[in-house]
């Protein structure tokens, strides 16, 4: 599953998804998580906060959002992974 996230400077999850100054896209295969670049396919966003508009317009391009996450990035994506 390719997967986005925004992430801190400190590698935890970023609470502004629409304002981040950064975002990691993975790749979750049998619980290893391996970096792309940001033109694969994302189906999977995962973060803390985002408004109401911004989910929907995701959705409907067929990209799942998950929200809530915090701690850690990489765990965060694990867990949404593990959930979808």
């Amino acid at each position: 599953m390719v997967t986005c996230i925004p992430v801190a400077p400190d590698g935890t999850v970023d609470p502004r998804w629409g304002r981040a100054a950064r975002v990691a896209v993975m790749r979750v295969e049998g619980g290893e998580i391996a970096r792309f670049l940001q033109e694969h396919r994302v189906e999977l966003v995962v973060a803390d906060h985002m408004g109401g508009h911004m989910a929907r317009m995701l959705e409907g391009m067929g990209i799942a959002v998950r929200l809530g996450a915090a701690g850690q990035a990489t765990a965060a994506v694990a867990s949404a992974a593990r959930s979808s």
